[in-house]
């Protein structure tokens, strides 16, 4: 509860709402979603399940004379990892979980490898791991989209910020 809007409202209503407005005033075909980072951490994805909860039980309220619920269709999942963590088996635990109420859209994959041969590997690894939970899957909600944060490892947003080495994200 660190955040200034969950200090004034003093509970998650303050995002509820913001879902609740987006359904009012989005097309139905819009996919309204929760974007994350880390969301792979045990004590985080728990918080990011208990806010996909409320938001899913908000009540309904009148938003310019029209009465609403609160809708989430999607949680993405930002994926700037390293080459051993979370790891394949730890990403996927917390896919999984997410998986169980929502579709997923994995967005700005890329890797803090310190190899070109690492990259390829971790991309290899995790590709594979996603595959599973796309269009063949045989769960409620699957994989929607995947993401790779950036065209080349240049121009990659992480080799200007990382003390000077050179890494391979992409």
């Amino acid at each position: 509860g660190g955040s200034f809007w969950y200090q004034i409202y003093g509970n998650e209503e303050f995002i509820i709402n913001a879902f609740r407005f987006a359904n009012a005033y989005a097309p139905s075909d819009v996919k309204l979603c929760y974007n994350e980072y880390n969301e792979y951490m045990g004590t985080k994805t728990d918080a990011i399940l208990h806010v996909v909860d409320c938001i899913k039980n908000g009540s309904s309220q009148t938003v310019n004379g029209k009465t609403v619920s609160p809708r989430i269709d999607v949680i993405a999942m930002q994926s700037h990892v390293r080459t051993t963590w979370p790891g394949v088996s730890g990403y996927e635990n917390a896919l999984k979980r997410f998986l169980e109420v929502c579709d997923v859209h994995v967005s700005e994959l890329d890797f803090n490898a310190t190899s070109q041969n690492d990259a390829e590997k971790a991309y290899g690894e995790y590709l594979k791991m996603l595959k599973k939970y796309g269009k063949k899957y045989s769960g409620a909600h699957k994989i929607t989209s995947v993401t790779i944060w950036g065209i080349n490892n240049e121009s990659s947003w992480i080799n200007p910020n990382n003390d000077g080495k050179t890494t391979y994200p992409l």
